[in-house]
C-alpha cells in the first residue's frame, strides 16, 4: 500500500512533493523542505530523501527521528538570563572617565610643580 505522506516527528509530510522534486533532480531542495518540515538533521534528511529514491515507498521509523528532534531543540541557544560579559558602552564610559581623571591630575601637578 503506497502512502502519500510520511508522518516524521507528529508532522505530515507530503511524499509526493518530495518525489517530485526528486523527479526534477532537486535533491537538495528536497532535503532542505524534509529538515524544515520535519524539524531533523541534515543527516536524517539526506538518509530519507535517498531511500525516497531508491524506493519510493520508504516509510521511515518515526521513533529514532523523535529523539532527534529533541536534539535538535536542545541545540538552539537558549536566551540568558544574565551576562557576565561587561558591556561595551560602559567599558568606554568607564575608559572616559580614567582619562579625565588622569588629565586632571596631571594639570594640577603641573600648576603645584610651578610654584
Amino acid at each position: 500500500m503506497k502512502s502519500s505522506t510520511l508522518l516524521i516527528n507528529g508532522a505530515q509530510i507530503d511524499k509526493s512533493k518530495l518525489l517530485q522534486l526528486l523527479k526534477n533532480k532537486s535533491k537538495l531542495h528536497a532535503i532542505k523542505r524534509l529538515r524544515e518540515d520535519a524539524r531533523i538533521s541534515l543527516k536524517e534528511s539526506k538518509e530519507i530523501i535517498e531511500a525516497l529514491e531508491i524506493n519510493p515507498d520508504f516509510q521511515p521509523n518515526d521513533n529514532v527521528l523523535t529523539a532527534t528532534a529533541i536534539e535538535f531543540e536542545a541545540r538552539q541557544p537558549k536566551p540568558r538570563r544574565g551576562s557576565h560579559i561587561i558591556k561595551e558602552n560602559a567599558s568606554r564610559s568607564k575608559n572616559m572617565i580614567i582619562v579625565l581623571l588622569v588629565l586632571v591630575i596631571s594639570i594640577l601637578l603641573y600648576f603645584v610643580t610651578i610654584k
